[in-house]
């Protein structure tokens, strides 16, 4: 059986890029957790996290935003996460994710406000 999971990661700079599309459970999590770390292993002090095409997410998906934000940290970095809509957007929203991390419409504009809106 595949997945219910897909990831894709690119960096621009000082900032690492992670694409989500399917299920987060702890069942799917590990290509989204490995991209968290390889990201920030590769030198990457920011994270976005593209949440926006996750249908669901159970408690697995918060313990990778504190992982990324725990390896941002390290740096002084941030982390941006692009709310997911639907269920798993509402469960997100419940945990009060948008106060520990910051939030944005697009990758695009995390990128933007990360390069100090340039």
């Amino acid at each position: 059986m595949e997945d219910a999971l897909t990831v894709e990661k690119h960096r621009e700079g000082e900032i690492g890029i992670i694409t989500a599309k399917g299920d987060v459970d702890m069942g799917t999590l590990r290509p989204l957790r490995d991209a968290v770390r390889e990201v920030a292993a590769d030198g990457a002090v920011h994270i976005v996290l593209d949440m926006r095409q996750v249908d669901y997410m159970d408690s697995s998906g918060m313990s990778i935003i504190m992982t990324a934000r725990k390896l941002t940290s390290e740096h002084n970095g941030e982390v941006y996460l692009i709310f997911p809509i639907g269920s798993a957007g509402r469960a997100l929203e419940l945990v009060k994710a948008h106060h520990l991390v910051e939030v944005a419409d697009s990758p695009e504009e995390a990128v933007k406000a990360l390069n100090g809106g340039a």
